[in-house]
């Protein structure tokens, strides 16, 4: 029965999904996280948000990090309304489910840079890649830093002219160069192709 559940629950996100191709804008009134800025949101349509919101809150891992994995996509799905789920689920038990939500923050550090939000944001992507028991976390990290949205996460809108906000940021840049210097670093051949990518950090 469980699998029966967990079957529909995935098979009803992938007919949803093909839905999304035409969002409707319209106004609707919304939940912004704390302290956010004024939003800079897209308009999202208010059926879209109500069935995400309904698989983010799901029971099942696989179908919030299908849901996690959507919202970092599509831009057209990344509304103000899941930024606090979205920072809930950067606790969860299942690391499929903390990587999709960690996916997320740049997009989230983008739209509220300079906000205690965005500094959420900023602070939590530091410490993934501070951090060293979780490398998938790391590596979802770097991949933000990029801003090469390889994996499907979030692609910064300024990586094209090599100051974007993540590695404009002290703290990463000094990461960044510490784990270089690692010869035993299992992240070397990651960082190596991020510091060839990007000419403010050569």
């Amino acid at each position: 029965m469980r699998l029966s559940l967990r079957l529909q629950a995935l098979l009803f996100l992938a007919a949803f999904a093909a839905c999304l191709g035409i969002v409707l804008s319209g106004p609707r009134s919304s939940s912004k996280p704390a302290d956010a800025a004024p939003d800079r949101s897209p308009e999202v349509d208010a059926g879209v948000v109500s069935t995400l919101e309904t698989l983010l809150k799901s029971p099942q891992p696989d179908v919030r990090a299908s849901a996690l994995d959507w919202i970092s996509r599509d831009e057209r799905a990344q509304s103000s309304e899941f930024v606090d789920l979205i920072f809930t689920d950067l606790k969860d038990a299942s690391g499929s489910v903390h990587d999709k939500a960690l996916s997320n923050l740049g997009w989230i550090l983008e739209r509220y840079h300079g906000t205690p939000v965005g500094d959420r944001a900023l602070q939590t992507i530091e410490g993934a890649l501070k951090q060293t028991k979780d490398r998938s976390a790391q590596l979802v990290a770097l991949d933000l830093i990029g801003g090469s949205g390889e994996g499907g996460v979030y692609v910064n809108s300024g990586a094209g002219q090599g100051n974007p906000l993540l590695i404009s940021d002290p703290f990463i840049r000094k990461m960044v160069v510490t784990l270089l210097e690692n010869s035993q670093s299992s992240l070397r051949p990651q960082i190596l192709r991020l510091v060839n990518g990007s000419p403010s950090l050569r």
